[in-house]
């Protein structure tokens, strides 16, 4: 069972991803622990987890505080996002079998569905992008980049992402998950490598350009 610091840890994650707490904001131990209904402890050591992961600078004694990106810290870290997500493309093509075709088909559907509706949840989208990612991610079966992307998608605020992003590259989006399953059909590790690194960078570039406007 996860304890209250993995509980909190998850909650504030969620939250400064969610853009609930916005970048360059302090984080005060009492006022979270009076947010969550906590002593002072798991906050601490929820804290120290994202401080390791690169979402918090800690400060010492002066709490945290929500770090903010420059263009350079966007390149580098959708760079190795790039190239990690790629290599897990590439094993999966090789790996992957009906089964998990069809649940990867499964969560590319309920995204399209999500981005098509009218009043678009982007909660609920960031987390279908999510579970896409992560299954693919899970039909490589690496433990070592699985954890890599797991703490790069950490420093990753999707959710931002999406909720600019103009029709046309929501749509953009949907047509990369199904090109990328098409690849996994036929097994072709070249093909959904380059797939999803067009998808990544893609991503980076939306983003530095909407940091330049």
């Amino acid at each position: 069972m996860p304890s209250l610091s993995d509980e909190i840890y998850r909650r504030l994650r969620d939250e400064i991803n969610g853009g609930v707490f916005p970048a360059g904001e302090a984080l005060r131990e009492q006022n979270l622990a009076s947010r969550y209904g906590s002593s002072r402890t798991p906050v601490r050591n929820a804290l120290k987890r994202l401080d390791e992961e690169g979402v918090i600078l800690l400060l010492q004694n002066r709490g945290a505080r929500i770090l903010s990106w420059d263009e350079d810290e966007v390149s580098d870290t959708y760079d190795l996002r790039a190239d990690v997500e790629s290599r897990l493309a590439e094993i999966a093509a090789i790996k992957a079998n009906s089964t998990e075709i069809e649940a990867l088909k499964e969560i590319s559907s309920r995204f399209s569905d999500a981005i098509e509706t009218d009043n678009r949840n982007y909660d609920h989208i960031t987390h279908l992008n999510y579970l896409f990612h992560t299954k693919l991610a899970e039909i490589a079966n690496s433990t070592t980049l699985e954890n890599h992307l797991e703490t790069l998608m950490q420093k990753t605020a999707v959710k931002a992402t999406l909720q600019r992003s103009e029709e046309a590259k929501l749509n953009r989006f949907k047509d990369q998950h199904s090109e990328l399953i098409e690849a996994l059909e036929v097994h072709d590790p070249e093909w959904a490598a380059s797939i999803m690194r067009s998808h990544i960078l893609g991503i980076k570039h939306f983003l530095i350009y909407r940091m330049k406007k």
